[in-house]
């Protein structure tokens, strides 16, 4: 018998605070956030064939195939440390991937789903201002909560970078593809 786990599901658009949420969701259950995004993040910096491929699609606004998608979360929850659980950031993001990620959950699974609703316009804004520490992961924004030494991470003292994707135009194409996916599957659901 499957121990019983406790998954989180976080939806919703680009810059929703899934990944903010899923920090605060962790800190209170001790169970590990997993986002696709890194995980892709994590090939592209391996320079993978994978991650390479990744690159091109996610810095021209686009969305990485479901197979590919899938085959790594399916790796990842299956790793020891979300044998009590883990919360899905973004994934699955369409009915494929939630058919796909359905064979990974036990009958006693404790399963919960949030959807978190933003506004393109106040997203776009907030994520064209943010900056990333590439060696601890520390989030900034260097108009809502920027470090206290311009370009430097509070945390471990590294350069702050922005993501590529962060880019104006790569985000509204990432919000654009979402809202298709949206549509697609609300036609398909009804």
């Amino acid at each position: 018998m499957n121990p019983r786990r406790t998954i989180v599901i976080l939806l919703g658009g680009p810059g929703a605070g899934k990944g903010t949420q899923a920090q605060e969701i962790r800190s209170r259950f001790g169970i590990p956030p997993i986002s696709t995004g890194q995980i892709l993040r994590n090939e592209i910096a391996r320079q993978s064939a994978l991650g390479i491929e990744a690159q091109a699609i996610i810095n021209a606004g686009g969305l990485v195939s479901d197979d590919i998608v899938n085959r790594l979360v399916a790796e990842r929850v299956r790793m020891k440390d979300c044998k009590h659980g883990f919360i899905l950031d973004g994934y699955p993001r369409d009915i494929d991937q939630a058919v796909a990620f359905k064979g990974e959950i036990h009958a006693e699974d404790r399963l919960f789903v949030i959807d978190i609703d933003v506004d393109v316009e106040k997203v776009t804004e907030r994520l064209t201002s943010r900056l990333n520490c590439q060696s601890c992961g520390a989030l900034y924004n260097s108009i809502t909560s920027p470090p206290r030494q311009a370009g430097q991470c509070d945390r471990c003292g590294s350069v702050l970078s922005r993501r590529a994707d962060d880019r104006e135009k790569v985000i509204r194409e990432r919000f654009k593809a979402y809202r298709a996916i949206l549509s697609r599957n609300a036609f398909r659901a009804a």
